[in-house]
């Protein structure tokens, strides 16, 4: 089967997969397997077909594929239940994350290279040191077994020249960020120092002496130790370039996502509606279909990039209506499998809305903390109340929030998302 015929991978992007090659990544268990059984069916399946292709492709014995596939709670995101069978929500971000981890689909951006130039030979201990060669011996920090007149003697060595305590501080802190080094440091040296404190206050040193010899030494040793560590410290200036990488990524998705048009729908029965709202996120709009209107309100959500209510699958099976290329979403702090499994039929199920009170009494929208919330003022609860004989239906708040991601990261176990978070994430 092709990508294209196949609607789970035509959504991610990516060929059919194979569970006798995806079974030997290392990302590889029951619930990942399950994703790849679905990739590669194309469509719903039971978990008994699922346990019957996994014994097929050697995953497990004959008779333990289906005990561990209940064992690994299959409904969860990106897979939901429908009934006994189970499908895949190729929107979902962690669909898309699995196909990664997977090996499925390449990064999105590919990730940042760190080119190193060839480092210089290192200095001999009868040479001079050079400003180069002190930055790079400090640049993790100054060893603190190096004593004050050791640091003199490699900053008066480096430039050559007698300095002001000042100047050889100053140069000291720019690259410690500490004061390793006094004012009156030379009032303390001893006699035979390499150091010698002028009569204008400058200090000097002598170049021929052995502690001279002794700090270049050291400072040889401590850039091999630089060298040889570098590999495993991350450079600042790489680590600027990916964080400009990941806002410039995070940027972009927030805009594609604030292009996308979303809407909110309640209906009422909800197994036979009689009555639906749609919410206009966007534009702040509500509308209100009845009856033989209901017709037009399924040409309407044709419109939508994004349909979110609360078990929104059930609803839009029972208005008969094919997402299509929108992305469903769910809203409520209920999943689906825990909602199915605490549904059961209601004696007055089959009585009609108050119709008049949902056109009436009007509901708004209010912005509150960035987020977009539903506050229903009367119409739509009493007349599901009245309806339901006092039972309340409930039509939650939704937060529609941008989710990006980037792939050029170290992939860790995912995480589950909030049944609340809605929206695609390719």
């Amino acid at each position: 089967m092709s990508s294209r015929a196949n609607p789970y991978c035509h959504a991610l992007g990516i060929q059919v997969p194979r569970l006798e090659v995806a079974k030997s990544s290392p990302d590889a268990n029951y619930y990942s397997l399950l994703i790849v059984a679905l990739l590669e069916r194309g469509e719903p399946i039971t978990l008994e077909e699922a346990a019957k292709r996994l014994e097929e492709a050697g995953v497990a014995a004959p008779g333990h594929a289906l005990a561990s596939l209940k064992r690994c709670k299959p409904a969860r995101p990106p897979i939901y239940r429908d009934g006994d069978r189970y499908a895949l929500d190729p929107h979902d971000h962690e669909a898309d994350l699995w196909a990664f981890r997977l090996g499925l689909s390449p990064p999105h951006t590919p990730a940042l290279r760190l080119v190193r130039p060839d480092p210089p030979p290192l200095p001999s201990a009868d040479e001079p040191l050079t400003v180069a060669a002190l930055d790079e011996a400090w640049r993790e920090g100054m060893s603190t077994a190096w004593s004050a007149q050791r640091i003199a003697i490699c900053v008066l060595d480096a430039h050559g020249k007698p300095m002001q305590p000042d100047e050889v501080r100053a140069f000291v802190r720019a690259r410690s960020g500490q004061n390793l080094l006094s004012a009156d440091s030379g009032l303390y040296w001893r006699r035979g120092s390499p150091l010698r404190l002028r009569h204008d206050g400058l200090w000097e040193l002598d170049i021929g002496h052995d502690a001279v010899r002794s700090a270049r030494q050291a400072v040889r040793e401590r850039i091999e130790t630089v060298r040889r560590w570098a590999h495993v410290r991350p450079d600042p200036a790489f680590i600027e370039a990916n964080v400009e990488q990941l806002e410039r990524q995070r940027r972009a998705n927030a805009e594609r996502l604030a292009g996308m048009r979303r809407v909110l729908i309640h209906a009422f029965p909800a197994r036979e509606p009689q009555a639906v709202v749609l919410v206009d996120v966007g534009r702040r709009e509500i509308t209100t279909f009845m009856g033989e209107e209901i017709t037009r309100a399924k040409a309407k959500l044709a419109d939508y990039d994004i349909i979110a209510a609360v078990e929104v699958r059930a609803l839009l099976r029972a208005l008969q209506f094919e997402p299509g290329r929108a992305t469903p979403g769910r809203a409520g702090a209920a999943t689906e499998d825990q909602a199915a499994q605490r549904a059961r039929p209601h004696p007055q199920d089959h009585h009609h809305p108050a119709r008049s009170r949902l056109v009436r009494h009007q509901s708004s929208l209010r912005r509150r903390e960035g987020a977009t919330h539903l506050s229903a003022r009367r119409g739509v609860h009493q007349a599901a109340s009245q309806a339901r004989g006092g039972r309340q239906v409930p039509l939650r708040a939704l937060p529609v929030r941008a989710s990006p991601r980037s792939r050029s990261t170290p992939v860790g176990v995912p995480r589950r998302k909030a049944p609340c978070t809605v929206g695609p994430s390719r």
